[in-house]
């Protein structure tokens, strides 16, 4: 309103006045509810932009995500520099291929004619012989190898006597147990597809071998090993340790879950279409272990306080690192100081560890812990966010996050059991999803038996081939 219109409303009496400012107070208040819900809006904008934003630069270097999900973002390794030079290093024993005594074959290259004035030269005595060796393979192909067993009649009690075939020999017409491993290895540990498999037999055995046939032979290998799959869980039950895992897998299109439990000796898997403590309680191994377990805080393994609990640090610095990069929060930053530091110091200190030591990092990884809080006070009617649940966590588990300073054999991490698992999710990329339920259990026997011939030192080729004839293997 001008002045003079407010000049006129004066002179027209008190009642106009009170009626100008009744109307220019409800038309602030209705301003007001306005700006109050528009306010509402831009911060549930603003909560929701923030929250997209850090869903999107989320990757596997600072959350819990797997490496599968960063797809072109450039992630940066959370492994610190070693200031070393590429390449070997000084003391480096080298692998340099070299020549042997006894050659399979030797070719002998004589001059015949001399290109100087062409006298003959072939019964001239060489004065020196210059040595090259090449490494090579034979030509492939399969060698057939017929077994007869004679059927003899005793002259004195006319007992009618028949020779033993070897037990594996079993069909009038069969692979033999060396291509089967050769096979069994190509596709269970260097993943190849059954379809790119018959193709590569084609090629480097010149046999033609249809894809249920390798399945058969998948089948045969799955069946033997049921004795020593028993045996490997066995081992791991009577370990001190163990490191557990679990990552999808899909099951004739359903999702189901492969479960790894392993140490730095043995290791199983075991598919189940559930992911907790039902699959859990199917596998049998963690219920009955009285030793330390090593898990990424699987909140189902808790069920099991018969063990102790050892957490994963590595995902625990991945944590931190996303919430210094969408957050800023320093007590994130002193904690992953704090763990680093306490890593660098189990490594290079022989156990146990000095007590005052221990209580030294467990006084300052508490007072982190307060920090925290501080820098997130709680806030009634608001959900927890990524850092207060972090705290929380950390705060109920502090002995699980630190126990790698109480006992020598626990690692600050729980790599060796994702490292298990990773080949998994390759043979998926490769293969995609198992097509039976009985395919994917196959697939998890032989492949924890190869995993454990490789931590064993063995020969995967030669080990499969043990099992192929029917004999056992005694792993240390």
């Amino acid at each position: 309103m001008s002045e003079s219109e407010i000049i006129k409303v004066y002179h027209e009496g008190i009642q106009s006045v009170i009626t100008l400012v009744q109307g220019l107070s409800t038309q602030i208040s209705d301003l007001s509810q306005t700006i109050e819900k528009q306010n509402k809006i831009i911060s549930d904008l603003d909560a929701r932009l923030k929250k997209l934003e850090k869903q999107s630069n989320k990757t596997s270097q600072n959350s819990s995500l797997p490496p599968s999900t960063d797809g072109f973002k450039k992630t940066k390794s959370l492994r610190q520099p070693s200031n070393k030079k590429p390449g070997g290093q000084v003391g480096h024993q080298g692998s340099t291929l070299k020549m042997i005594k006894d050659p399979d074959h030797v070719v002998t290259h004589h001059p015949k004619i001399c290109r100087g004035c062409g006298c003959c030269l072939e019964n001239v005595e060489p004065q020196k012989t210059i040595r090259r060796q090449v490494f090579d393979l034979p030509r492939l192909r399969l060698q057939v190898t017929e077994h007869q067993s004679q059927i003899k009649v005793c002259p004195n009690c006319h007992f009618k006597n028949e020779g033993l075939f070897p037990k594996h020999v079993t069909q009038p017409t069969q692979y033999g147990p060396h291509l089967t491993s050769v096979l069994t290895y190509f596709s269970h540990y260097q993943l190849i597809p059954f379809n790119r498999l018959k193709q590569l037999t084609q090629d480097i055995f010149k046999a033609t071998i249809s894809q249920g046939t390798l399945v058969n032979m998948t089948k045969r290998c799955d069946e033997l090993l049921e004795t020593t799959e028993a045996s490997i869980k066995e081992n791991l039950l009577a370990s001190n340790h163990l490191h557990l895992d679990e990552t999808g897998c899909y099951v004739n299109g359903k999702r189901h879950w492969l479960h790894v439990t392993s140490n730095q000796k043995f290791t199983h898997y075991f598919v189940h279409e559930k992911r907790g403590s039902q699959a859990i309680e199917a596998n049998g191994i963690l219920p009955s272990f009285k030793g330390t377990v090593i898990h990424d805080h699987w909140t189902p393994y808790f069920k099991y306080d018969d063990c102790t609990h050892a957490l994963c640090n590595v995902h625990h610095l991945r944590e931190f690192k996303g919430i210094i990069d969408f957050e800023n929060q320093q007590w994130a930053k002193n904690m992953t100081k704090l763990l680093l530091e306490a890593k660098t110091y189990s490594e290079e200190t022989e156990y146990p560890l000095p007590l005052s030591k221990i209580q030294e990092f467990e006084k300052r990884y508490q007072q982190i812990i307060e920090e925290g809080y501080r820098e997130n006070p709680l806030k009634l009617h608001e959900k927890n966010t990524d850092s207060v649940r972090l705290l929380n966590r950390l705060s109920k588990r502090q002995e699980e996050v630190l126990e790698f300073l109480y006992q020598v054999e626990v690692p600050f991490d729980n790599n060796l059991a994702e490292r298990d698992v990773r080949m998994t999710k390759t043979k998926q990329k490769i293969s995609g999803c198992f097509r039976t339920e009985k395919g994917a259990h196959c697939f998890a026997r032989i492949r924890g038996f190869i995993s454990t011939c490789q931590k064993q030192g063995l020969n995967i080729i030669e080990s499969i081939e043990t099992i192929l004839m029917g004999n056992t293997i005694q792993f240390s």
